[in-house]
């Protein structure tokens, strides 16, 4: 399995003081949509790193089940009030990401689609779905690719669709039910056919500064995908953390849905490691929205730092 080479850039650093004007790391600017309503607008935000955008917008979230992670019932407790909430005030998100660099408009993970979410209704308002080049899927759990296709039809008709070969011949194959199998050939159907869909076998870059890597888990062939910027890489690692409150404190805590719970545990431990090391970004399906931030040691563990807003007149 390859690993991802992360480079070490310099950070710019947040301002702290009080009333002091308000750097974002990684030399990133935030400006919100104002072709929305306010709902909507609670729901998405605009980062740029140099010439490349990056959109982050909320599929919607839900009350969390604090048993999702494979532990005692009083640690889970323990861990989620050390980081001042209860089980009762814990959200699960999901997070859908679009890129702007150049001339590809690339969107990251789908959620759960037209309807059934919220994230594309957001797009689309700001972007027409002919005008996406590309969609790279981390893996094929439905709340990643529910959103390729609207009706029956695709959701981005002119895109490539870039999905792990693992992960699409395991959730297409005999290992899965039936229902799964058709549910998920079913989504990327009409990519198929249009000769728009790419398997992803190997660790490589896919076109202009977006890498993948494959960090198997979570599923067979989940895989992070890196966009190198002018001020550093961000890392897009799909569900590498479920409960943040959680899993940054204890990283060897996995998930219900991790299905090798401890290779999920050991990637995730190289990932944040990494991370905390560097100057780079992480993403994520399910970190607090955003759901982009830098990671930092912290006591034991580690510490997600969701990226600062910034509403300057």
């Amino acid at each position: 399995m390859s690993q991802p080479a992360f480079s070490r850039r310099v950070l710019l650093s947040a301002a702290a003081a009080a009333g002091a004007a308000i750097s974002l790391p990684f030399g990133a600017e935030s400006k919100e949509s104002t072709t929305m309503d306010k709902k909507d607008m609670e729901g998405i935000r605009h980062y740029e790193f140099g010439n490349v955008t990056v959109t982050s917008i909320s599929d919607g979230t839900r009350a969390q089940d604090p048993g999702l992670s494979l532990t005692s019932k009083e640690r889970i407790e323990e861990l989620v009030r050390q980081s001042c909430q209860t089980p009762d005030t814990l959200e699960h998100y999901v997070n859908v990401f679009h890129i702007k660099s150049g001339r590809r408009s690339v969107v990251i993970d789908t959620g759960y689609g037209i309807g059934k979410g919220l994230a594309l209704t957001r797009l689309f308002s700001e972007v027409k779905p002919t005008t996406i080049t590309d969609v790279l899927i981390t893996h094929c759990h439905p709340d990643h690719i529910s959103g390729l296709t609207h009706n029956g039809e695709a959701a981005f008709p002119k895109a490539k669709v870039w999905v792990p070969k693992t992960d699409y011949e395991f959730f297409t194959g005999e290992s899965v039910p039936e229902e799964t199998r058709k549910a998920t050939a079913e989504f990327f159907a009409p990519y198929e056919e249009a000769g728009h869909l790419k398997l992803i076998d190997k660790a490589e870059t896919l076109f202009g500064d977006f890498s993948a890597e494959f960090h198997p888990g979570h599923t067979p062939g989940h895989a992070f995908f890196v966009l190198d910027t002018e001020q550093g890489e961000i890392v897009f690692a799909g569900d590498v953390a479920h409960v943040a409150a959680v899993q940054f404190a204890v990283p060897t805590i996995s998930a219900r849905y991790d299905m090798d719970p401890k290779r999920a545990a050991a990637e995730r431990i190289d990932l944040f490691t990494e991370l905390a090391e560097s100057t780079h970004l992480l993403a994520g399906g399910h970190l607090p929205f955003p759901g982009i931030g830098r990671v930092r040691k912290f006591g034991s563990g580690f510490e997600f730092l969701t990226l600062p807003y910034r509403d300057r007149l």
